[in-house]
């Protein structure tokens, strides 16, 4: 419902930090919301709430998963490069961070 809604949106016209921003505020508001409805046991709230945090998780989602792809051919452009065997000794922090992503 959330990329139907402004994900998308938001995300065409202002950017992924944005994006990230406002997904992180919608979820911490719905989670925020749930110790209202617990105080005075409303169930109909409980499923706002949700819904809510369902909102703010669908935003993060639909911000997240194009960006972790493009953050990973950042870290993959020195293999790219062709800075395998010989130069892997001057590099060995990025190397094995490089390598951690295979796994």
């Amino acid at each position: 419902m959330s990329p139907i809604l402004f994900s998308v949106y938001v995300l065409r016209r202002w950017g992924y930090k944005v994006t990230f921003m406002l997904g992180l505020t919608i979820y911490g508001v719905g989670a925020i919301l749930f110790w209202p409805c617990a105080k005075y046991r409303s169930f109909a709230g409980f499923c706002v709430c949700t819904f809510v945090v369902g909102l703010g998780l669908g935003t993060l989602e639909v911000s997240a998963n194009p960006y972790v792809p493009f953050i990973r051919r950042k870290a993959y452009d020195k293999l790219y490069r062709g800075v395998w065997p010989n130069e892997v000794q001057q590099y060995p922090i990025e190397f094995f961070t490089i390598v951690q992503w295979n796994r």
